[in-house]
């Protein structure tokens, strides 16, 4: 989204706030909390955005709720490029989509700031957005090399390198019991998580074109 400052503006808004403040104050009239989620229908998605990355999560549960849908919005720490991008979705069904804006992608190609729900969808889901992380705090997806470097790689090899994993099968995004996953299967796409943890998107084919993911 592109914004641009409309001349005269500014001359308005004074003249609007000069006359607001003559009048007396409303007693008793409790401010309109804004809304911590944006949403706007298009072409038959639901797109939902963070507005306030600093309310309280269960401002977020009961915005969406009021829109009929089971979807939690967390936030996490993430690496500075990474913060208000979605980082992480799970999704009991298949429907959820992200939001992107060409242009404006980080450097491991997250052009991601909110996500796309069907106006139907009534599955659960759980989305996580970036945020700027707190002194000492360890970060998601913090070494994008590392998991680079895992792509194209047999399950069995990355297990070899020692690393605490979890496995998650493409498109889905739920995750998988290590035993229902062979050594012989190809690891498509990578992620780190906190606590050294490695997320890894696997396949028994070699050649799949996993879809983009938001994380």
């Amino acid at each position: 989204m592109y914004w641009r400052r409309l001349a005269g503006v500014g001359v308005a808004a004074a003249v609007v706030f000069g006359v607001v403040a003559a009048l007396p104050a409303e007693v008793g009239t409790p401010p309109v909390q804004a809304r911590a989620v944006q949403f706007t229908e298009s072409g038959g998605f639901l797109e939902i955005r963070i507005k306030d990355p600093a309310a309280d999560p269960e401002r977020y549960r009961r915005e969406i709720a009021e829109r009929g849908l089971d979807i939690t919005l967390k936030l996490a720490p993430a690496p500075a490029e990474q913060v208000g991008r979605v980082i992480f979705t799970e999704e009991s069904v298949p429907g959820v989509r992200a939001l992107e804006t060409p242009g404006h992608c980080t450097a491991n190609g997250n052009c991601s700031v909110g996500i796309r729900v069907p106006l139907t969808y009534r599955g659960t889901a759980v989305i996580v957005f970036g945020r700027q992380a707190g002194p000492g705090e360890e970060v998601e997806g913090g070494d994008t090399g590392l998991a680079r470097r895992m792509i194209g790689k047999t399950v069995g090899e990355v297990r070899a390198g020692g690393k605490s994993l979890a496995y998650r099968s493409v498109p889905g995004a739920a995750d998988l019991p290590a035993a229902a996953v062979p050594d012989d299967w190809f690891v498509l796409d990578a992620a780190t998580g906190t606590g050294g943890l490695l997320i890894i998107w696997v396949s028994a084919d070699r050649d799949y074109t996993a879809p983009p993911r938001t994380r």
